[in-house]
Parts: structure tokens; sequence; C-alpha cells
């Protein structure tokens, strides 16, 4: 995969996390809370079942409350219990538990560095969970 190809694949996911349609800003930062990029195999990148899953409780038994965007929100300092880390997850923050080992740094070999390229868990206007930094949104 090209990098700017997997820049735009990623920078697709982030949209779809964000929330609704509309304008919205960041209101401020989200405490004790890190971004991480998800890792799915680069031949399995348009596979559905590849997203990994996202448990209510730290194990596989407990239940399935949904799939992973693009990135995740993980408690930091890392909360892990038995190869899961702690997240908050979906627009409206809630606790969830995801495997440890689909979780990367959120940085790559091809991110140039700047503002635009951060990663910060933030409450925005409309009073759901999304992806901010020091340039406020306008989501079409």
């Amino acid at each position: 995969m090209t990098p700017l190809f997997s820049s735009v694949f990623a920078a697709s996911l982030l949209v779809i996390q964000t929330g609704a349609a509309g304008d919205f800003t960041s209101v401020r930062p989200i405490e004790g809370y890190k971004c991480f990029r998800v890792y799915i195999p680069e031949e399995r990148r348009f596979d559905r079942s590849a997203v990994p899953p996202v448990f209510a409780a730290p194990t596989e038994v407990s239940k399935l409350i949904g799939h992973s965007g693009g990135a995740a929100f993980v408690k930091w300092p890392l909360n892990e219990v038995d190869g899961f880390v702690e997240i908050i997850w979906g627009g409206h923050g809630i606790k969830a538990w995801i495997h440890k080992d689909v979780l990367r740094p959120w940085r790559t070999k091809w991110t140039p560095p700047g503002p635009a390229s951060e990663c910060v868990p933030t409450l925005m206007s409309n009073g759901m969970i999304g992806i901010g930094n020091a340039i406020p949104y306008k989501h079409q």
C-alpha cells in the first residue's frame, strides 16, 4: 500500500469516527486517554471480518459491543488485563476493551509532523467524542 493511499484511508476512517454531519469544533481534550492506530494487515484492509472486535469486559466471552474504527482512545496510563486494554469507544465514550496486539503507535513513518497530523481524544461541541487537535473542525 502506498503511503499516500494509507494516509487517505486512515483519514477516511477518522472522518467516519468523528460524529454527525454539521459544524462542530474541539471543546477540550479528554484527559487520561491517548490515541493509538488500530492495525489491520494490509492484505485484509477491505475485509470487514478483519476489523477488530470491541468487548464490554477484558475477555472474548464478554458481550461484543462493536468493532473498532481506525483509531482507538486508550486509557493512559495503560490499563491492561489478560491481553486486553481499556478504551473509550464510540461517539458517546463507552468504556470498552480491545486486544492489545491490534494497537500501534499513532504516528507512522509517513505521517508528517504538525497539528493536522495529531490525534487527541477530544470532546467535540456536538457532545460526541472525536479526534481533535489545534485546528477547529468543519465536518461536511
